[in-house]
């Protein structure tokens, strides 16, 4: 069975980092951020108890199931995450802030979706 790159949680979130498919070298330490950002959505409420990535295999509908697209945000929230533990902007102060900053808000946002009070 072929791997969907748009569906596969490790080739999206190398794309986003701008790192090839097919460039391996550090897909262990990116698949080591990924697993835990998905630790810290557990921690804020949202998503399946226990999910974690092996391979490229692991797909966004393996994580999400049939989710209606509201959940998008986590997409970008694992990438600035996985980007600031695997590649912080080391030069430019303002810029990681802007990172951090930007990962609150959607962390609020995230909150706000998988609260059940909500809906």
């Amino acid at each position: 069975m072929a791997i969907n790159p748009e569906d596969s949680i490790l080739l999206t979130t190398k794309k986003l980092l701008n790192l090839a498919p097919d460039y391996t070298a550090f897909d262990q330490e990116i698949i080591v951020h990924i697993n835990s950002s998905f630790w810290r959505l557990r921690q804020l409420g949202c998503g399946t108890d226990n999910f974690s990535i092996h391979d490229a295999t692991a797909t966004w509908s393996d994580y999400f199931g049939e989710d209606d697209g509201k959940m998008e945000v986590v997409k970008t929230w694992i990438w600035m995450n996985v980007r600031l533990l695997f590649d912080p902007p080391t030069n430019n102060a303002s810029l990681f802030n802007a990172y951090k900053e930007q990962l609150e808000k959607y962390e609020s946002l995230i909150v706000y979706e998988c609260d059940p009070h909500y809906e």
